[in-house]
């Protein structure tokens, strides 16, 4: 579209646009800035010096540094509709507010350009192509090329030549609403009959030779490797491991975990695990839905599937399943599978269960009633949070994997009065018990001195060296002992091998592993 004489006029002289006074502007032209397309040539480097020469000279006005600000983001938004295929009018390059968002959009795009790029995901046995393709597309898109703020998934995407005419912007912003942001728009409608294209081309097939690296999908883009074709080598790949058929495949394994999997809250699986393996499944039924053509489930029947998979007794649970089969707003949780996903999950008597378990010998009682479940004294809301999350203390490992709202809702109940006891008291009966533990192994150091003490009295008063002689008056020595400590006896039954056999009285008599006692005999002999 061609712009009037008294549009240029008012985008390079109005105070609210560039803000140039009109001898500046006529200046500028032996510089070859003649009209609002030529900015597409300027950047920061080549725009400041004429911004000095002018202010240098006294005869005209003064170049602000306003006006060069505004200025080099018009340059930048300019470059940014011609590589978009747009045609610029006027109400595109106005400061209010089209122009002012471009510059703050344009902001966030370099801070992303200057982030370090993220690391190629490498085909294996983990991760198979239908896998690893859509984690290759996120990685395109957020690792750039030769263009200005142009990420490399502009290579790949599905269609080469975008629509014409491009849909239309949204209201003072400069970019569609079918795209929703700069970085997007770039990436949809980015030529490939750009100069540079082929080098951002062959930037893509350096990524997929890594990726494919060892592996017998190397053969697969062979024929592209002369000419670097990233893209040629990409659709190869697709074409090859991921067909229609495959595509078919994985839907329907998907909808069959929706459809068959079932949930009992007698197991041991938590009903946040067995919710997170329908919200996978319906992802990859998305994922695929997007490559062939099939039915994906609506909110509706995606709560409707989950709630007729679990299988409970539990009188919590069932009151909260039928409070949400009742609830039909279609705005409530029959009509949100995350809503109901919550209101499943507080309910949950597996993760109950695992929440009120003994965590040591110190844990004397358990009582549970209708607001909360008290371990040794400690009140625990159930022993769950909202989010699922045991309201425990966790180890670090533990800590990690949970989510980040199960993080958050943890962390403030710690810091409770009630959080802060119940976990000083596990703290306490853990260190407990590793004292405890550390007791009875000096316990059995101490018998094995006794033992070999007797060992000891028994050799010195022998004037045989036989292994068998040795061996007989060690086991009459502990015997005698056995037979004067009875301590000493139920001792050495505990802790060391042995077993108990009746005697002929009927009376049990605790028997010692002669394994066990020929190590203590070498350990005396040595002493002796």
């Amino acid at each position: 579209m061609a712009w009037t004489a008294a549009q240029s006029t008012a985008f390079w002289t109005n105070a609210a646009q560039m803000g140039l006074p009109v001898d500046v502007v006529a200046s500028i032209v032996n510089d070859g800035i003649t009209d609002v397309e030529s900015l597409a040539n300027f950047y920061e480097t080549n725009l400041r010096p004429i911004q000095k020469r002018v202010n240098r000279d006294d005869t005209i006005g003064h170049f602000g540094e306003l006006s060069f600000m505004r200025l080099l983001t018009a340059c930048h938004a300019v470059r940014y509709y011609n590589t978009v295929g747009r045609a610029i009018t006027p109400g595109m390059m106005r400061w209010n507010h089209t122009l002012k968002n471009f510059h703050e959009g344009l902001k966030a795009l370099r801070a992303l350009t200057e982030k370090a790029a993220p690391e190629i995901p490498r085909i294996s046995r983990a991760v198979p192509v239908m896998k690893w393709a859509p984690a290759f597309e996120i990685v395109m898109e957020s690792t750039y090329g030769t263009r200005d703020f142009l990420p490399l998934m502009y290579v790949i995407r599905k269609v080469v030549d975008p629509a014409d005419p491009p849909p239309p912007l949204l209201a003072n912003r400069p970019y569609s609403e079918e795209f929703g942001s700069l970085r997007s728009e770039l990436i949809a409608r980015a030529s490939h009959d750009h100069v540079n294209f082929d080098e951002d081309n062959g930037l893509v097939f350096d990524a997929i030779e890594l990726a494919t690296r060892g592996t017998k999908l190397a053969a697969s883009i062979q024929p592209f490797r002369r000419r670097r074709n990233g893209r040629g080598a990409y659709n190869a790949i697709i074409g090859h491991y991921l067909g229609e058929d495959k595509w078919v495949k994985e839907f329907k394994k998907s909808e069959g975990i929706i459809h068959g999997s079932k949930w009992k809250s007698t197991g041991n699986q938590s009903l946040e695990t067995f919710i997170a393996m329908h919200r996978n499944a319906y992802q990859q039924m998305l994922s695929a839905s997007q490559h062939v053509p099939q039915q994906l489930p609506n909110e509706f029947s995606r709560v409707g599937f989950l709630l007729d998979n679990i299988q409970t007794n539990d009188a919590n649970l069932s009151a909260a399943i039928a409070s949400i089969k009742q609830n039909r707003d279609v705005d409530g949780p029959r009509y949100n599978f995350e809503e109901a996903s919550a209101i499943l999950q507080a309910a949950d008597p597996v993760a109950v269960r695992h929440s009120t378990k003994r965590t040591s010998a110190h844990i004397s009682s358990i009582e549970a009633d209708d607001e909360e479940v008290n371990v040794s004294g400690t009140a625990l809301k159930k022993g769950v949070g909202k989010t699922g999350v045991q309201l425990r203390y966790h180890k670090d490992a533990e800590f990690r994997a949970l989510s980040k709202a199960q993080k958050t809702e943890l962390i403030s109940w710690r810091n409770t009065h009630e959080g802060k006891t119940a976990v000083s008291k596990e703290k306490a009966a853990r260190e407990a018990k590793k004292q405890n533990r550390g007791g009875k192994e000096k316990t059995k150091a101490n018998i094995s001195a006794l033992v070999e003490q007797e060992v000891a009295k028994a050799l010195k008063s022998s004037s045989t060296d036989s292994d068998s002689s040795q061996e007989k008056l060690f086991m009459a020595a502990v015997k005698a002992k056995m037979k004067e400590d009875p301590d000493f006896a139920a001792s050495v039954g505990a802790m060391v091998p042995s077993k108990s056999k009746a005697n002929a009285s009927g009376a049990s008599v605790t028997e010692v592993s002669p394994d066990y006692l020929a190590k203590i005999i070498g350990r005396a002999r040595n002493k002796s």
